[in-house]
């Protein structure tokens, strides 16, 4: 059987993967603690002579190296024609592209000499990235693996993407603003006064007010100037900070409205995404260009991205991002049923993982990075506080102060009574303040109590809003489960939200009237990343658990099948050519006998 040939049982040693790492191309720039660190997230493994390695299709989230053995790679189209592609000799490797965005794998790949791989996994390789920064300019890699890197969240480095604060893995399919010819129609009566207007006051003021100094003339002209210069300012601002992004997770909406300061932003899942259709409303916007994204979700909730420039590439965009997740499942859905018939038949593994020795990186841990972590954590402490998989949000403290404005009023006008009641030598009624002084006291502590216990928690499977009454005399709870999340949105409402980065997160749910508000939270963009990540983890292992109780259900169907096959109880369902009946000779003999 294929795959059941002698193998290669002994890794190379720590030094030696790293040798061999740093000798290959995509590598030779990288330093020494470099390498040990990329070795470390390096696996080994083995493979037999005729084993199939990789099969068409397949989902491809790793980096193979080639370190000993020989591969052939051959590729099936769709009228069944096989066509032998390459060959991977040591030292070679496919793709790296992959590394940045997973794909299916083009063609299978079948080992023509037994020997060793070395494959680097997606996600630990961005993780390698995320704390080896200076590795981003040090790698050799092709133009199409190029060309993902720099979509990547160590590439997008500017202001806007640190708002929407991409997360590992993330990729930047499509980054587009409201059109030009939309900025230009919003300044050009600004630019039109800012040129005409103060040349019109120039010379008016000089024609009409001889005697007026040539000072005031120009103190005039450059005030209009000035006035026109920040119109056309604002409306520049206005227009920059709203802004669609795509990212072969999400689709983000990014819009800063300056006249009140406010800033919104509105995430949405593109796994809820049903359709996308582009409309260009006019004459006008088709000469120009110009048109309207409409993306409908699966909560029917419709999304207008409007006065874009070639609309139709947030269409494609969307679509082609898609496919690759259906080709994706595609691909995961057959390993899985390859999976299963493996384990029923027992065929060995095609790759046998080798058992390696690495040694653990040293932590450095210094006085100042130690103090850092304990300030951190006493922040982290008053708004945010991580326990396990389980995050805690509470109210941002400008939300206390607000609640505490009457109390604290009532208790200065308490503080002053007592100062003028001990003026006018009236005793009498202090005892009465004193009491008024204490039900004060009483509602304050109640207040910070319930600005205290009204909480927001993300779990590794929920999202729960929990307003608990102080002292104990109640609690309600509002929860939702991370799948069933459609939007995100994230907003601070007025200037003094955005001058200290308070808001409210909207998270939308499947189903009417299940939505649920996080209202006054700090920093609520960080809020909205923290619940995409944990539903990003929360898919990731509803797959795998699926694809687990897949194999489990596959296996059990092909086994009760193999049992009715053997019984003879299973008819063919295609014609057996060689054992088949010659009907023409039968009735040639029937005629004879007639």
């Amino acid at each position: 059987m294929i795959g059941v040939s002698a193998v290669i049982e002994e890794a190379l040693s720590f030094q030696e993967k790293i040798n061999f790492l740093a000798n290959l191309e995509i590598f030779e720039e990288l330093s020494d603690s470099e390498l040990a660190a990329l070795a470390r997230i390096s696996e080994q493994y083995t493979f037999g002579d005729r084993a199939v390695v990789v099969h068409q299709g397949d989902v491809a989230n790793r980096l193979f190296i080639v370190e000993s053995g020989r591969l052939e790679a051959v590729s099936i189209n769709e009228e069944g024609v096989s066509r032998r592609l390459t060959q991977y000799l040591p030292g070679k490797w496919f793709d790296d592209v992959w590394l940045f965005n997973p794909g299916t794998h083009p063609c299978s790949i079948r080992a023509k000499r037994t020997g060793r791989l070395i494959l680097i996994k997606s996600d630990a390789f961005i993780k390698f990235l995320a704390t080896h920064p200076a590795v981003f300019n040090k790698l050799y890699l092709s133009d199409a693996a190029e060309e993902e890197l720099v979509k990547s969240p160590m590439a997008k480095v500017d202001r806007r993407y640190r708002s929407i604060k991409l997360v590992p893995g993330e990729l930047v399919e499509l980054e587009t603003p409201r059109s030009r010819w939309v900025l230009f129609v919003k300044i050009f009566l600004p630019l039109l006064g800012l040129l005409a207007v103060p040349a019109l006051i120039y010379w008016t003021m000089r024609a009409t007010f001889e005697n007026l100094g040539i000072n005031w003339v120009l103190f005039l002209s450059g005030l209009f100037a000035f006035v026109f210069l920040l119109i056309v300012l604002f409306q520049w601002l206005d227009w920059a900070n709203d802004y669609l992004v795509i990212t072969n997770k999400r689709l983000v909406h990014i819009e800063f409205n300056l006249s009140s300061l406010s800033a919104k932003g509105k995430d949405t899942l593109l796994d809820q995404v049903q359709s996308v259709e582009t409309v260009i409303p006019n004459l006008f916007s088709s000469i120009l260009n110009l048109g309207t994204a409409r993306v409908t979700t699966s909560a029917q909730t419709v999304l207008y991205f409007d006065y874009l420039n070639d609309p139709d590439r947030v269409k494609e965009t969307i679509n082609t991002i898609r496919g690759r997740k259906r080709s994706m499942s595609d691909g995961e859905f057959k390993a899985t049923m390859r999976k299963s018939v493996e384990n029923y038949f027992q065929i060995p593994e095609a790759l046998v993982k080798l058992k390696e020795d690495n040694p653990k990186p040293v932590a450095r841990a210094t006085q100042v990075g130690n103090v850092m972590k304990r300030i951190r954590k006493f922040r982290l402490y008053r708004y945010r506080i991580e326990e396990g998989s389980t995050i805690t949000y509470r109210k941002h403290v400008f939300a206390l102060f607000v609640e505490l404005l009457w109390p604290m009023g009532i208790a200065l006008v308490l503080a002053v009574s007592v100062i003028l009641l001990n003026f006018l030598e009236l005793d009498q009624y202090v005892s009465i303040v004193i009491v008024a002084g204490l039900i004060d006291l009483i509602w304050f502590i109640w207040r910070t109590e319930d600005w205290r216990n009204d909480t927001f928690q993300v779990t590794e499977q929920y999202v729960i809003d929990i307003d608990r009454r102080p002292f104990g005399f109640g609690e309600s709870r509002k929860q939702a489960q991370l799948d069933n999340i459609q939007e995100v949105e994230a907003d601070r409402p007025n200037f003094l939200a955005t001058i200290f980065n308070f808001g409210n997160v909207e998270v939308e749910t499947a189903g009417a009237d299940s939505n649920i508000v996080f209202e006054s939270v700090s920093n609520p963009t960080g809020v909205k990343n923290d619940i995409f990540k944990k539903r990003s983890k929360y898919q990731d292992r509803k797959r795998k658990n699926d694809a687990e109780r897949q194999r489990r259900e596959y296996a059990v169907l092909l086994d009760v099948f193999m049992q009715e096959r053997e019984l003879e109880r299973v008819h063919r369902r295609t014609p057996d050519f060689d054992n088949a009946l010659d009907a023409l000779a039968q009735t040639t003999t029937q005629e004879n006998d007639e």
